[in-house]
């Protein structure tokens, strides 16, 4: 039988879960006008976008030079996650 930590690797990926936390309310402000980051729709159509943006630095949901704060580096590490996402 797999172990709790096996069982949490195999999971789905739920953009409610797993992706929608990593984005808050200030970012979602930022992007407003280009689309809805809290939205399922918007984000699958512009996610490699989204995802070229955090890692230059250049979004402005992290502000122009600063790292990104989401799992998207090609290695899969995550950046510093932002004092508000600290745990």
């Amino acid at each position: 039988m797999p172990d709790q930590e096996t069982t949490s690797a195999l999971r789905a990926v739920s953009f409610q879960a797993d992706i929608k936390p990593l984005f808050r309310a200030s970012d979602r402000a930022a992007m407003q006008k280009a689309f809805d980051l809290w939205s399922f729709a918007d984000v699958s159509a512009s996610g490699t976008k989204i995802a070229e943006r955090l890692q230059d630095g250049t979004s402005p949901a992290t502000g122009h030079g600063q790292p990104a704060r989401s799992p998207c580096s090609p290695t899969g590490s995550t950046a510093d996650p932002g004092p508000d996402r600290r745990t």
